[in-house]
């Protein structure tokens, strides 16, 4: 499973990054690996016990054993920043990073790194988050979770060919270490290598036959391959393991409407939106069911699911997703050659972004998708000048 969202959270990078490390008590811990400073000895069980869960994607379980640990101590650095990245919404993620960056004097010199790395991803500077990991990797070549952390953040910035060798660093140190070869698999996707991503992806279901997400990125794959059924084979297995694997099921119906079965794919993605646990992700859905009227050439019925997301994002206090839900209605209208409905939705959305009291990494990412789609409809006008 490798998401990525429209919306202005960090959703796609949260579930990807998992940025967990080996972990013990901070004065008994071996120098190949990073201690954890946490004052509560049950605190540190937790974390260990929501990182396991966190790398076999039980994500909902993850999340309710962090927060245990954070009751346990509520100065537990790593704990928030778990929580950053696993935030349901954009204001939730950035209290969770300002309470592990509140700890950074604190904690260990390598727990400091991370917490800098990742205050600088947020603040949109990869150079130095990156240079932070690096230095990170440096101090504790053979911790394989430091390793690994760093590897992701390579491809995250189309860094692939370093991503691909820094995978293959953690694999030298435990070739039994499921989900690098889950990040690998993604990794070779991008590069349209599908041969090698096929046999990194096949290397995590031997290493995980039991858990549903190694079958869930192998569907991922063909998906991208354009091999609908196989993909919904895999993502039906997927679900047999683990039925209340959302993503999955979410992929099944993206899927049949690829296949032109459009009616099916929204069954099978309001199916998805019964098993959800969170609000952002049946938004998720609902956004899908969108793309699928669009396919199928109705856009009316887009406009109307589009008013069902705002109406929901606005019950559950999720700005970012009110924002992306006008920025789907500018397409549609554009779609639709109703030019001043676009430029319209386009004013809501940048009225949501400097009034909603969204982090500043989120307001940037509006203001750039709302430049982007200006320049688009100033295509659609002729206008190429200001385009």
């Amino acid at each position: 499973m490798l998401r990525s969202t429209r919306s202005f959270t960090r959703m796609g990078v949260m579930v990807v990054v998992l940025l967990f490390f080996a972990i013990g008590v901070a004065s008994a811990v071996s120098p190949d690996e990073m201690s954890i400073t946490t004052k509560s000895d049950e605190a540190r069980k937790l974390f260990l016990k929501g990182r396991d869960l966190a790398e076999r994607f039980h994500l909902d379980d993850a999340r309710q054993i962090l927060n245990e640990a954070i009751v346990k101590d509520p100065h537990f650095a790593l704990a928030h920043l778990f929580l950053y990245y696993n935030s349901s919404s954009a204001m939730e993620a950035e209290q969770h990073l300002a309470e592990a960056a509140k700890s950074a004097n604190s904690v260990s010199e390598a727990e400091r790194l991370v917490i800098e790395a990742e205050q600088a991803f947020n603040k949109d500077n990869p150079v130095s988050g990156i240079a932070h990991l690096e230095k990170l990797v440096a101090m504790l070549p053979k911790d394989k979770r430091a390793q690994w952390t760093l590897g992701i953040h390579y491809g995250l910035r189309e860094h692939n060919e370093k991503a691909v060798a820094q995978f293959q660093k953690v694999i030298a140190l435990d070739k039994d270490f499921a989900p690098v070869y889950n990040s690998l698999g993604y990794t070779y996707v991008s590069l349209n290598d599908f041969e090698k991503a096929e046999e990194a992806f096949q290397n995590y279901v031997r290493l995980q036959p039991d858990e549903a997400n190694p079958h869930d990125s192998l569907a991922d794959l063909y998906t991208k391959m354009g091999k609908h059924e196989q993909a919904i084979e895999h993502y039906q297995q997927a679900l047999k393991i683990n039925p209340k694997f959302s993503w999955s099921q979410r992929k099944i119906g993206t899927n049949l409407v690829f296949l032109a079965q459009y009616e099916d794919g929204r069954t099978a993605l309001r199916k998805a939106m019964a098993i959800e646990s969170l609000p952002a992700e049946r938004l998720r859905d609902m956004s899908l069911i969108v793309g699928s009227y669009l396919y199928e050439g109705k856009p009316a019925d887009a406009l109307a699911e589009s008013e069902k997301i705002a109406e929901m994002a606005a019950k559950e206090n999720l700005p970012e997703w009110i924002a992306s839900c006008h920025l789907q209605e500018c397409e549609i209208y554009r779609e639709l050659n109703e030019l001043e409905k676009a430029q319209a939705s386009l004013e809501a959305c940048r009225g949501v972004a400097e009034h909603s009291g969204l982090p500043d990494v989120a307001k940037t990412s509006i203001a750039q998708e709302i430049l982007f789609q200006e320049g688009v409809l100033a295509v659609k006008r002729m206008d190429y000048q200001v385009a």
